[in-house]
């Protein structure tokens, strides 16, 4: 049986925009959807539908991450390797309170740990660059050290997830994998044959080196992490994407990242008043439904309850799919593929104090 396993993500629900917002009113058990594993032959893997982000909560780590477990939660998302924006240690910490007090959570229903790792070196100035054989081979050792580190700062031996950050500077320009990508790619993919994880996946790669990724034999990739625009139809060329190839779409700052769009769509708030949540809350359930998985942070205990509650909404009509999904595109486009959820089962909380 799978060790207890983590799922680390960046994004966060900002103390900066806390507001009277809906009573949180009924809060649903998380559910998990199953997703097929990256190793051939292997058992599908249970993800939450909803993670907590542990980016920028520096020394509240420890504290915000256990009370989001608390709370309902059982997934969340870091990072390793970015001190500034992540503190893996405080993850370890708030895993290993929740679980001692947590006797009766079922093994089953155990956590998610998700961890995120970069491959790209910065440039040193005055430094030559490195060839494209150099830089490769440096590629794909830091994503191997960032992970063996992250896993023992956490004081984990599996992942729920590994993603790799990128893509490099090379590929945003030309839309082409470069050697490095690659060789990062490589290295997953061997941790993942090693026992480190059975799922491996990628953060803000565009459709058509996603394609090239998928091309590459091994373990195949099974999530992507990219932000999705209100402005952009909730990234529904991304979403497309991941529906044909068989991708779980994370969504990190789905609230935060567009926030200017909630405060001014009359559309949303008034779908989500007739179902009584708030416009965050309708944004939430928009993408739960379309079968993304939200990754929030919210640092509120009042918030951290409101994302939760969100899973207890009401199902939206087609037609308030749409008007949410079109509410701040420039103009109206044919409907994007609503994806279908995975099954998913769900799982009782403890509520201890």
């Amino acid at each position: 049986m799978r060790s207890l396993s983590f799922a680390l993500l960046a994004c966060t629900h900002a103390s900066f925009f806390d507001r009277v917002r809906a009573p949180p009113g009924k809060i649903k058990a998380v559910k998990y959807v199953t997703v097929p594993s990256s190793l051939a032959n292997a058992s599908d893997v249970r993800v939450p539908n909803l993670i907590y982000a542990s980016a920028y909560k520096r020394h509240q780590t420890a504290e915000l991450v256990e009370r989001a477990f608390r709370a309902g939660f059982r997934g969340v998302d870091t990072a390793s390797g970015e001190g500034n924006r992540f503190n893996e240690t405080g993850v370890g910490e708030a895993l290993r309170n929740a679980v001692a007090s947590m006797p009766l959570l079922k093994p089953s229903d155990g956590f998610f740990v998700q961890v995120k790792v970069h491959h790209v070196s910065a440039p040193k100035k005055g430094v030559e660059a490195p060839s494209a054989e150099e830089a490769a081979r440096g590629a794909a050792d830091r994503v191997t050290r960032a992970v063996r580190h992250g896993l023992r700062a956490i004081g984990i031996r599996q992942a729920g997830a590994l993603l790799l950050r990128g893509p490099s500077n090379e590929a945003r320009r030309s839309d082409v994998l470069s050697p490095a990508d690659v060789a990062a790619w490589r290295a997953l993919q061997d941790l993942a044959e090693g026992g480190v994880t059975s799922l491996i996946g990628v953060c803000n790669f565009s459709p058509k080196l996603l394609e090239q990724l998928l091309a590459l034999d091994g373990p195949r990739c099974r999530i992507h992490q990219t932000k999705l625009r209100a402005d952009r139809a909730w990234g529904r060329e991304d979403r497309s994407f991941a529906l044909a190839h068989d991708l779980l779409v994370q969504a990190p700052g789905l609230v935060s990242g567009n926030r200017p769009a909630l405060d001014r769509g009359r559309e949303v708030q008034k779908i989500a008043s007739s179902h009584g949540i708030s416009p965050e809350q309708a944004t939430l359930k928009f993408a739960l439904q379309l079968g993304v998985v939200p990754v929030v942070g919210s640092t509120s205990a009042l918030h951290v309850r409101d994302d939760l509650a969100a899973l207890a909404a009401a199902p939206f009509t087609r037609a308030e799919m749409d008007g949410v999904e079109f509410a701040y595109s420039k103009g109206r486009k044919p409907a994007a593929p609503h994806v279908k959820m995975p099954r998913a089962t769900s799982t009782k909380h403890e509520h201890r104090a």
